[in-house]
């Protein structure tokens, strides 16, 4: 293996290592985020059903509010899926499959 094809290998590697933490991150993130939905949702639907008009507008700007988040979070953590995958498919292709 010549300098270049390391060179390519180690900045490869080093890529799908840091691709896979901010995954890994965001991902976290994102399971934060599905629980505040999970939670404010469960809070909407107790102050709707107890016709408590004080709180709903609250749990329903909370339960917006994360919904967008967790979009969010589940198109960047898609993302950084297929980015992942591009990178190992660099491996496969270059014949670094041992890394």
């Amino acid at each position: 293996m010549n300098y270049l094809q390391q060179d390519a290998l180690k900045k490869l590697y080093e890529a799908s290592i840091d691709a896979s933490v901010a995954q890994k991150m965001s991902q976290r993130e994102l399971e934060k985020a599905q629980a505040e939905l999970d939670k404010w949702t469960r809070r909407y639907k107790l102050a709707l059903d107890a016709n408590r008009e004080d709180l709903i507008p609250h749990a329903r700007y909370q339960k917006q509010h994360f919904e967008e988040i967790v979009s969010r979070f589940q198109n960047i953590v898609h993302g950084q899926s297929l980015q992942l995958d591009r990178i190992k498919s660099n491996f496969i292709e270059n014949d670094f499959s041992a890394f």
